[in-house]
């Protein structure tokens, strides 16, 4: 099962739909994508900056304001 959790200023992302093995699922291929494209909006369309930690199973995005 794939869990998203938030807190605060950082989004947590993690687990496997057990669609199919790993490396093979689309299901998790298709939540990749869309942390991903979330991440690219936050930058783009917020006032913030996403560091992220990529992790065997696990994405935490951490938002910070932009320095401009």
């Amino acid at each position: 099962m794939i869990g998203i959790k938030m807190t605060g200023d950082q989004i947590r992302i993690r687990g496997h739909s057990s669609y199919a093995p790993p490396g093979q699922d689309i299901v998790c291929a298709a939540v990749s994508a869309f942390t991903d494209t979330l991440v690219a909006s936050l930058e783009n369309l917020t006032a913030a900056a996403a560091d992220v930690d990529l992790r065997n199973g696990e994405a935490i995005i951490t938002l910070h304001k932009k320095l401009r």
